[in-house]
């Protein structure tokens, strides 16, 4: 593999530029990914190798040197979680039961489903997350049934840990239309959000396409790839990549889901089934899928005001 152009020169990119050599771009991004990935090799944990106190996005704050490796964070209603026993790490359940009295679970209330907890945690724990979080349901094995195995697996990069949404739900001839990889000798299902037919209904679309523009600077991919349940394993260098203003944002302005079988369009166009649809381009690399600048801008400007009132203090 030839040695890739130095980083730097991909935030220089003109736009006309970009435009006219996507593709060579896109190619040599992942090379230069690629060459960073196997100078990586076999370690757990890039932070690990890292200064333990780094720059975060969320001015005042250092992002901390991770004390956990792995971590399972659970979105929990009311399912039994007896399960979790077989979980060989530590475990985070985040319950929306109101009448849930377990004292070691985080109580959040009933809104938002799981998209709401993803981003609860980001946010609170932006700074110190683990190395590799998985994110499930209360009942994982509806959409994969093999879901303790997959939790056996060191990803290194963002994975879906699905097979599927529901048995009987999307049709056969939607599921046709999926991209299935194999990772780790696990199937990956990734269905296309702009398919019709995932809303359960031949009269309703289900991918609101307000979302891409509202979220990306650049032009929607075709298909547009998503994981079945929302149940991801994600390396905490693929969040760190987007500012903490942005995640804060969507947790903000992400509608509650009440009253919403998945197939009301809200404005903002952020809701729980706009982030499942969201989690795949959200969680890969902004070069390839550049948020819009207004997130990095309010994070200069916090930066310059708190920076200006350390001076006056």
């Amino acid at each position: 593999m030839s040695e890739p152009r130095p980083l730097a020169k991909f935030l220089s990119v003109d736009a006309s530029e970009a435009d006219g050599n996507s593709e060579d771009l896109t190619s040599e991004i992942l090379r230069t990914h690629a060459h960073i990935a196997s100078e990586n090799a076999g370690k757990v944990c890039r932070t690990q190798v890292e200064p333990a106190h780094a720059v975060s996005h969320n001015p005042g704050v250092e992002l901390r040197k991770p004390t956990l490796d792995r971590q399972l964070v659970v979105a929990r209603y009311r399912e039994d979680l007896t399960w979790l026993s077989r979980a060989d790490m530590p475990v985070i359940v985040y319950c929306k039961d109101s009448a849930c009295e377990d004292s070691s679970h985080v109580h959040l209330p009933n809104r938002q489903r799981e998209a709401g907890t993803m981003l609860h945690h980001i946010v609170d724990h932006y700074d110190d997350l683990a190395c590799l979080t998985y994110f499930a349901q209360g009942n994982p094995f509806e959409h994969a049934r093999d879901f303790l195995k997959r939790l056996k697996v060191i990803y290194k990069s963002p994975t879906s840990l699905t097979t599927q949404y529901l048995r009987q739900h999307p049709s056969p001839e939607v599921k046709a239309k999926d991209k299935v990889e194999t990772v780790q000798g696990f199937m990956v299902r990734y269905g296309d959000a702009t398919i019709d037919d995932h809303s359960g209904s031949s009269s309703s679309r289900w991918y609101n396409p307000a979302t891409w523009p509202y979220l990306f600077d650049c032009v929607q991919p075709k298909p547009l790839w998503f994981g079945y349940g929302a149940m991801w394993a994600v390396p905490r260098e693929a969040i760190h990549r987007r500012p903490l203003t942005l995640w804060r944002h969507l947790l903000e302005v992400c509608d509650s889901g009440f009253n919403n079988p998945g197939t009301i369009w809200t404005d903002p166009p952020i809701n729980p089934w706009m982030m499942e649809a969201s989690w795949y381009y959200l969680f890969q690399d902004p070069w390839l899928y550049p948020h819009h600048r207004k997130w990095d801008e309010t994070v200069s400007l916090i930066r310059a005001e708190a920076s200006k009132k350390s001076e006056n203090e």
